[in-house]
C-alpha cells in the first residue's frame, strides 16, 4: 500500500482571517471617509447617519458628500435655489424617519426632502415644525408612501433613471400617473 495522497492544501484568504471586529473598524473608517468633505457637526452627523442607516451600499456613497454641498450653494439642478445646513439635516432625518427601503434612498429622493424642509422653514415653521427633533402628528394631507410615490412619479418624468427603476420595480406607470 502507498502512502495516501495529502488533501490540497487550502490558502486561508485575508478575509477569512478578519475577525467581525476589524470588518466593523474597516467599514466605519470608509463611511468617514465618504463624508470627511462635509462640515464636522450635525450635516456631517446627518448624512452618516444616513448612510449606514439606511443601509445604503459602500459603492453608492461616492459623490453623497459632494452633492450636498452643491445645494448649499444652490447647484445641481436648473431649479434649484441654495438649501441651508439647517434644512438638509432636517430633510436627512425625516427622510431615515419615513421608513424607506434603503435601496430607493438616493441622492434625488434625500434632495426632495431638504428641499421640503427649506420650503417650510422659509414659511416660518422654523427648523423643525415642532421644536428640534419633534414632529406634529399628522392630521391630513399625504401619508410617507404616498409622498415618496408622487416624488419618484416626479423624478421620473424629469428624467431620473433611478426613480424610473423604483417605478418601474413597483408597477407604477409614471407616464400617465397623476
Amino acid at each position: 500500500m502507498g502512502a495516501s495522497p495529502t488533501p490540497p492544501v487550502r490558502l486561508v484568504q485575508d478575509a477569512d482571517r478578519e475577525s467581525p471586529a476589524d470588518r466593523a473598524a474597516a467599514y466605519n473608517t470608509s463611511l468617514d471617509e465618504a463624508v470627511r468633505r462635509l462640515p464636522a457637526g450635525p450635516l456631517r452627523a446627518a448624512v452618516r447617519r444616513l448612510l449606514d442607516e439606511a443601509r445604503i451600499a459602500p459603492a453608492k456613497w461616492e459623490g453623497w458628500a459632494d452633492r450636498i454641498l452643491g445645494w448649499e450653494q444652490g447647484l445641481g439642478t436648473s431649479r434649484m435655489r441654495e438649501v441651508p445646513r439647517e434644512a438638509i439635516v432636517l430633510g436627512l432625518e425625516e427622510l431615515l424617519l419615513s421608513n424607506q427601503p434603503g435601496q430607493f434612498i438616493t441622492p434625488q429622493i434625500a434632495l426632495i426632502f431638504a428641499e421640503k424642509a427649506r420650503a417650510r422653514m422659509s414659511e416660518g415653521e422654523g427648523p423643525s415644525g415642532a421644536g428640534r427633533g419633534a414632529h406634529p402628528p399628522r392630521t391630513s394631507g399625504p401619508t410617507a408612501k404616498e409622498s415618496q410615490l408622487r416624488d419618484a412619479i416626479e423624478y421620473a418624468r424629469n428624467g431620473d433613471e433611478a426613480a424610473r427603476a423604483w417605478c418601474t420595480e413597483n408597477a407604477v406607470d409614471w407616464e400617465v400617473a397623476s
